[in-house]
């Protein structure tokens, strides 16, 4: 933490634009896991600038493909789909095939969204995944909610069942709830769709806790920093008291 502090301190004496990108996306991902996408965007647009002065271009598109993702999260759909749309175009360009699916990935889940099934399937007539990734969480999670949204619900039921039978994280296991409530509510069983949603928010509050319950490096940024400058302030003054003998 206090050589964190230290490096977002000197970024600015950088001349390696290579080095900087690298940092800065670090700062991205810290801000990601911390769900301040705000800040997470930001940080990986200075991030994908920086590689693009380096010239380091696959750095630079995955940079940009985390700005999208921010975009989504903060529900910014339109210029989330902007963004995949283009990083996708540019990672098909460059033979980066995982990049440019992810991307696709990207626009469904945006389209999804946005509630507009005619593009979504649109997107999934582009033949892009040939074969169904069914051991792929956040394939079948966003075909469950695709097939939800336009009335399925025995396709939706095939996907979400393939779904919990991924290998979920902690995070996927709470999302995945969050995905049931919502399903649940289109079918018309709200008893089930809450239900859903208690055990969503239950865990995540569980989740939390337990966050919580660790020392969390970032609640104690401030102390790190003024920590980092009063050590830059002792070197400075033993340099000068150097000088002066």
């Amino acid at each position: 933490s206090v050589a964190f502090a230290q490096a977002e301190q000197l970024v600015d004496r950088i001349d390696n634009d290579y080095w900087k990108g690298l940092l800065y996306y670090l700062f991205g991902s810290i801000y990601e896991e911390s769900c301040d996408y705000f800040r997470a965007e930001k940080y990986y647009s200075e991030a994908s600038n920086c590689y693009h002065k380096a010239q380091k271009v696959f750095h630079e598109l995955y940079a940009l493909y985390r700005v999208g993702e921010s975009k989504l999260d903060m529900n910014e759909f339109r210029t989330a789909d902007s963004i995949f749309l283009n990083t996708g175009e540019r990672a098909l360009s460059v033979g980066d095939s995982s990049l440019y699916y992810s991307c696709y990935i990207g626009r469904v889940s945006c389209y999804i969204y946005l509630e507009e099934p005619d593009s979504v399937s649109e997107l999934l007539n582009l033949n892009v995944i040939q074969e169904e990734p069914l051991n792929s969480f956040y394939y079948v999670e966003l075909m469950a909610m695709y097939y939800g949204m336009i009335e399925k619900y025995e396709t939706t039921d095939f996907y979400l069942k393939q779904a919990w039978n991924c290998n979920l994280s902690q995070k996927d296991s709470i999302y995945l709830f969050y995905v049931c409530s919502l399903i649940e509510e289109k079918k018309g069983d709200l008893k089930e769709s809450l239900e859903c949603f208690r055990k969503y928010v239950s865990l995540q509050n569980n989740s939390l806790r337990r966050d919580l319950a660790q020392p969390i490096a970032w609640a104690q940024r401030d102390y790190y920093r003024t920590l980092s400058e009063l050590e830059a302030i002792k070197a400075r003054n033993r340099v000068t008291m150097l000088v002066a003998s």
